[in-house]
């Protein structure tokens, strides 16, 4: 189930880590099943049902703003392509890019 930030910004637990989502970020798949059901509880997080599917996200920019690595993961997230957390900005764009998004 895809899910997205409605707040400003959240701190979740995504494989073990923590990390920074801003609102409109796709949710990774990885995050922490009680962090992700508190923040759908506290309002901060959207679930598939309230927001646009999978084919309006927008691919993040690969330099400059907009182009941050967790842009990228959730992106990879909202598309379906598994990656590790702890891969570079450019293995995950090469893995996107490499399933045809």
């Amino acid at each position: 189930m895809a899910a997205h930030v409605t707040a400003a910004l959240v701190v979740a637990h995504v494989n073990g880590k923590v990390q920074h989502l801003y609102h409109g970020d796709v949710v990774p798949a990885g995050i922490d099943k009680g962090s992700l059901a508190n923040l759908v509880n506290l309002g901060f997080v959207s679930t598939d049902d309230e927001v646009a599917g999978e084919s309006d996200v927008e691919r993040p920019a690969e330099a400059g703003p907009g182009s941050a690595k967790e842009k990228w993961l959730a992106y990879a997230a909202a598309k379906g392509v598994e990656v590790d957390a702890e891969a570079s900005k450019e293995d995950i764009v090469a893995a996107v890019t490499t399933a045809g998004h």
